[in-house]
């Protein structure tokens, strides 16, 4: 499973969810994949994640616990750990849709470009299927206008020279803001988009949760990063974005 300079680093955060991290280690072991290392950072859990850690711990390559400031610290630290050739994020509750995923994903065709990514397979909070979200070309104007809707970023693979670290004053949107600065800081990037999905995408994260702090996230980071005249091109897509989170509201347009 773990060479020196593994094709893959696949980084998995955690804090307080053991059952969900079961699923995600039980995932990974199951790709017919075995080029990886496997990399656990755990926010100081105080449950029975650790007992999860330590059950899985043949195949996990590096495993560390204790505090962070927030889910994008923790990233960051699998970031400075990570020695594969690619990296990705699969975070406890995550996994991926067939055993093929990966070998799918990182064939020699793929490994000449700098990131790669697919689709997800959407689920509710209870594990219905809702159905699949295709990627969206990456580029900064798709960023600007949809957000991280443009690409799921556990079905993001990225070449680890190529991965800037996540900007610790975004709560929620880090994700976005790290998209476009490796589109800033890696002129060109080569990418392809595989049309398949690859990760299974359960609803009833942070930014789901949090609602209303993510949305104005969004709308402060596009202000910092494009201005104003972006905001107010964006406000239908804002809209949007509030149907979607409240159904009641789907038949009202606005703009």
């Amino acid at each position: 499973m773990y060479s020196e300079k593994p094709l893959l680093s696949i980084i998995t955060v955690v804090r307080n969810d053991p059952v969900n991290l079961a699923k995600t280690l039980e995932s990974v072991k199951s790709q017919s994949f075995c080029d990886y290392e496997l990399l656990v950072i755990d926010g100081a859990s105080f449950d029975e994640t650790l007992d999860v850690i330590r059950k899985y711990e043949a195949q996990i390559t590096k495993w560390v616990s204790e505090k962070d400031n927030g889910i994008y610290d923790a990233m960051n630290k699998g970031i400075r750990a990570a020695h594969g050739v690619y990296l990705q994020f699969l975070n406890a509750g995550d996994t991926y849709v067939q055993p093929k995923s990966l070998e799918l994903v990182l064939n020699k065709d793929s490994q000449q470009y700098d990131a790669i990514y697919g689709e997800i397979d959407l689920l509710d909070e209870r594990g219905k299927f809702l159905g699949q979200v295709p990627a969206l070309d990456l580029t900064i104007e798709n960023l600007k206008r949809f957000g991280t809707a443009t690409v799921n970023h556990q079905a993001f693979f990225i070449k680890t020279e190529k991965a800037p670290f996540f900007n610790l004053r975004y709560r929620l949107k880090g994700e976005l803001n790290w998209y476009i600065d490796i589109l800033s800081q890696n002129n060109p990037l080569t990418f392809k988009h595989i049309p398949i999905a690859i990760i299974e995408y359960k609803q009833g994260g942070m930014g789901y949760r949090h609602f209303w702090r993510n949305l104005y996230e969004w709308i402060c980071l596009v202000q910092k990063r494009f201005g104003l005249r972006e905001n107010i091109r964006n406000r239908k897509t804002y809209w949007n974005f509030i149907k979607y989170r409240y159904k009641f509201l789907r038949n009202i347009r606005m703009f």
